[in-house]
């Protein structure tokens, strides 16, 4: 038997690039780094910016981001030593990252599914520093974190996370159980909501308008009920995944907002309190590596940090994309928007067509809505648990539907996997907490980030590499009424933009017929569509993306809002106060923000009854 020796430790690179070189020697990856990719490793090499806990990567999709977020955390490891753990929203993109990584030449272990399937000599090689380890946003964020001692965290996807962030901290009850809380909860919430509305959550049935309401519990009701609401959730009635959130609110109700509407309930702090959880704060570094970061300070609020350094995206990249988009608004052409019944067989004979197609809905109603009047007959509908793991269940089929909902990142369909994807309303029905703020408070400048990334994301789904193409459709009067606004179109990428605008003057005083004989030309690939391209990209290099007002006075906000969040949930009532104060000193625009009416409404009920701290800490900077 040959028994195996200690060897020298690889050879130490002066910075990212050189990395690369030494894997480039045997690996199977491009021959070097891009251009691009080396301006990006050598600004986040400089020391200022390695010093930095917290640093934001923009790189557009297609530009190489996996093997930048790679690069560093290997980077950091043979330099280091330090234990990386590279994050993803979804299984089936992890997997593709662990892949993309073994083609690169960096050594990685794949840890997701459950803790107790991981291979253990995988899991030994993350923790002693010889392995990077691919995994999932779920197992740092959890009431039981499998992954809570990383020196660095590379979070990819980051403008999709919030979600995944938030949920540990998200005590959702829905209505539907017959073992439910929904109904003792709600009763001890009663002297927090208005009269009128508790009545109608009581009643048997709701209406079509009561259906979809969303509304805020007040803040001080909340307080003021802590301990009865405290002592029914201990008494049980939770699903696995709210007794898992009650875990981490427990004591702490009244420093959270509560939203209720006819189906669900939901429990939890605006901002999550990421500062209180180990396995994401104690890392000495955090990379967020993203297509879109946006400009109003949402990825601060996401993650719950107050500055977030960032790298933008590289010249050049700012006004190009990935691959080509057509987009169609068949509900503004001629015949149609004349006839809106005529939609559902529009769509149906365009996906007919397709083969495949993908479609991303806001919420649950709308899927449904889609599957009862649009799906062709003999197509195939899978949904997001069906392809967790392997996207062949969808890519392998001729007619199929990917019903996605609430979902617009996560799911790559490069090439002849997809060539349709279908807009289905206005990504910003999220949770309870976002569609309060969009629907019920009609407070569109706070989500106009989320959402536009959203739009930006979920069009790119089957667009992933520079010669790649795919049709759009756009449906819904909430969604085609977005997209209509001048300042959000100035608002978009350029590339996007320009496709856009192309769509929509190609489809307004348009047939519905003469769409499809445009859409058919663009399919052939041919010299008539290459005449428009050339349009497109005329369009594209002559756009500059323009900054909303309100973009500036949210970033500026945003650490306050983080700050004031930050010392509410820690109880420190009068330094809450003091970044609420600061928060709306910030936002100075034409309107009051509604979004921390609450917030301001809570703190100063806690700051009569709290005795002021007995010294000041640093939460507010």
């Amino acid at each position: 038997m040959a028994f195996k020796r200690k060897t020298a430790d690889a050879a130490v690179p002066k910075d990212p690039v050189e990395l690369y070189r030494m894997l480039a020697a045997t690996n199977r990856g491009p021959a070097a780094v891009w251009g691009h990719q080396q301006d990006i490793l050598r600004s986040w090499h400089k020391k200022q910016m390695q010093d930095n806990a917290d640093v934001a990567i923009e790189l557009p999709t297609g530009a190489g981001k996996t093997l930048v977020g790679g690069l560093i955390g290997e980077y950091r490891r043979r330099t280091h030593r330090e234990r990386v753990a590279y994050l993803c929203p979804t299984r089936q993109l992890a997997r593709q990252t662990a892949a993309k990584f073994d083609e690169y030449g960096i050594p990685n272990v794949l840890l997701v599914n459950p803790v107790k399937t991981w291979n253990q000599a995988d899991q030994a090689q993350y923790e002693a520093g010889e392995a990077l380890a691919v995994s999932v946003y779920s197992h740092v964020f959890n009431s039981n974190p499998a992954l809570d001692n990383a020196d660095l965290l590379v979070l990819d996807d980051a403008h999709a996370a919030e979600g995944y962030v938030a949920n540990p901290w998200s005590l959702a009850i829905s209505r539907k159980s017959e073992e439910s809380a929904y109904l003792d909860v709600l009763s001890t919430l009663e002297p927090a909501l208005d009269p009128l509305v508790y009545r109608r959550l009581r009643a048997p049935e709701a209406n079509t308008s009561q259906a979809s309401s969303v509304y805020l519990v007040s803040p001080v009701g909340i307080a003021e009920q802590g301990e009865a609401l405290e002592s029914v959730l201990r008494a049980g009635k939770l699903s696995t995944s709210a007794s898992y959130a009650w875990k981490l609110l427990q004591g702490r109700l009244d420093c959270c907002l509560a939203y209720v509407s006819y189906g669900q309930i939901l429990i939890r702090p605006l901002i999550p309190p990421t500062m209180q959880h180990r396995p994401f704060s104690d890392p000495a570094r955090r990379i967020y590596m993203s297509a879109t970061l946006g400009d109003g300070g949402e990825l601060e609020r996401s993650f719950g940090r107050r500055q977030i350094a960032r790298i933008p995206v590289p010249e050049g990249w700012e006004k190009e994309g990935t691959g080509r988009r057509f987009f169609l608004f068949p509900e503004l052409t001629t015949d149609l928007s004349a006839n809106p019944a005529d939609v559902p067989d529009f769509v149906s004979g365009v996906i007919t067509s397709a083969g495949r197609a993908v479609v991303l809905t806001p919420d649950g109603r709308t899927a449904n809505s889609f599957t009862s009047n649009y799906l062709p007959a003999g197509h195939q509908v899978l949904k997001a648990t069906d392809v967790e793991d392997d996207l062949t269940a969808f890519t392998a089929e001729n007619k199929a539907i990917l019903l996605l909902t609430n979902r617009y990142d996560g799911i790559d369909l490069p090439d002849d996997d997809c060539r349709l994807v279908i807009l289905g309303g206005l990504p910003a029905k999220g949770d309870l907490q976002e569609r309060f703020l969009h629907e019920s408070l009609g407070a569109t400048e706070v989500l106009q980030e989320r959402i536009r990334a959203r739009i930006m994301q979920g069009a790119g789904r089957a667009t992933r590499n520079n010669k790649d193409w795919a049709a759009v459709v756009v449906l819904g009067r909430s969604l085609n009424s977005y997209l209509s606004g001048l300042d959000v179109q100035a608002s978009l990428h350029p590339e996007v933009r320009a496709e856009v605008e192309f769509g929509r003057l190609n489809s307004l005083r348009t047939l519905s017929r003469e769409m499809l004989d445009n859409l058919a030309t663009f399919r052939e690939r041919g010299e008539a569509w290459a005449e428009v391209d050339a349009d497109i990209v005329a369009d594209r290099d002559s756009y500059v993306r323009t900054v909303a007002p309100s973009a500036a006075e949210l970033s500026n906000a945003a650490q306050h809002e983080v700050a004031a969040w930050e010392a509410l949930w820690n109880r420190q009532w009068d330094w809450a106060l003091t970044a609420v104060q600061r928060v709306l000193d910030h936002l100075n625009g034409p309107r009051p923000p509604p979004a921390v009416r609450g917030p301001v409404e809570l703190l100063r009920l806690q700051h009569r009854r709290t005795p002021r701290p007995a010294e000041p800490r640093s939460f507010i900077s």
